[in-house]
C-alpha cells in the first residue's frame, strides 16, 4: 500500500492521537473554539475536519498544519513533534490577504462567470513578498483557472493572482480578459494593424485576434494582469 506523502511526514513522529492531543491543546491555549479556529483559516477545513485531528481519528495536510500553528501562534514542528522549534512562529502582521472570487478564468475555450461578485475565500501571502513586488493588496485579486490552454505554464485548476492596477496589455506578459460573460486568460501580444493578439502557451489553441474597433467595446475588459499562478504537482 502506498502511503500520501504528507501521511507519511507525520506518522514519522508521535502518531496521530498524540498530535491530536497537542492540536486541541494548542488551540485550548489559545481560548479558541473550533468554530472560530475554521472562520480564521483560509485553507476551507471544516470543524468536523478540525474535530477529526484533534481526535487522532485523520490527520491534517501539511498546508491545514502549517496554518493552524500560524492562528495558534507557535511553530509546525513543534505540534509535530511535541519539541519547541529554535525558529520563531510566524507572526500574523507578517502576512497580508488577497480576496479570492469564485469565478474561472478560461485556460481553454472560455468559462461563464457565473456573476459573482463577493469573495469566496481569502488568501494569505507573506507582506514581504507583496512588498518586493512593489504590489498593492487592496489591488489584488485571485481566482481560479480552468482549462488547459495555457499550460505549461498556468495548468488547468491553478490559483491565479491578479494585478488589477495593469489594465494596458503587454507584449508577453499574461492578462485576464474578459469578452461578453466569459474571462480568458491569454499572452497578449499587440500586432501592426492595432489589434490585440490573444495566446494560448499551448500549443494545441490557435492565437485569436480582437480588432482594433472591439477593444474601446463595453463587451471587451482587460481586467489586469496576472502575477503569480499556484498550483499542486499531482
Amino acid at each position: 500500500m502506498t502511503t500520501q506523502p504528507e501521511t507519511a511526514l507525520l506518522s514519522l513522529f508521535d502518531g496521530r492521537v498524540k498530535l491530536g492531543d497537542r492540536l486541541k491543546t494548542a488551540r485550548e491555549g489559545t481560548k479558541l473554539s473550533r468554530d472560530a479556529v475554521v472562520e480564521r483559516a483560509t485553507t476551507g477545513f471544516s470543524r468536523s475536519s478540525l474535530q477529526a485531528w484533534e481526535a487522532g481519528e485523520r490527520e491534517p495536510s501539511l498546508d491545514n498544519l502549517f496554518e493552524l500553528a500560524q492562528i495558534y501562534g507557535t511553530h509546525p514542528w513543534e505540534l509535530l513533534t511535541g519539541q519547541r522549534s529554535e525558529y520563531p512562529a510566524s507572526n500574523d502582521d507578517d502576512y497580508a490577504y488577497v480576496a479570492a472570487y469564485d469565478i474561472e478564468a478560461s485556460a481553454g475555450h472560455g468559462m461563464f462567470t457565473d456573476g459573482a461578485v463577493k469573495p469566496d475565500r481569502y488568501l494569505a501571502f507573506r507582506r514581504q513578498w507583496i512588498r518586493e513586488r512593489g504590489l498593492d493588496t487592496n489591488q489584488l485579486a485571485a481566482i481560479f483557472t480552468k482549462g488547459d490552454s495555457m499550460t505549461p505554464t498556468v495548468p488547468d485548476g491553478a490559483t491565479i493572482v491578479i494585478d488589477l492596477r495593469h489594465r494596458m496589455p503587454v507584449d508577453g506578459k499574461i492578462f485576464v480578459i474578459r469578452i461578453g460573460d466569459r474571462l480568458w486568460i491569454k499572452r497578449t501580444r499587440w500586432i501592426p494593424t492595432g489589434a490585440l493578439r490573444l495566446i494560448s502557451d499551448n500549443p494545441d489553441y490557435e492565437p485569436f485576434d480582437i480588432p482594433r474597433a472591439e477593444l474601446n467595446h463595453g463587451d471587451f475588459e482587460v481586467c489586469g494582469q496576472v502575477v503569480n499562478a499556484s498550483f499542486d504537482l499531482y
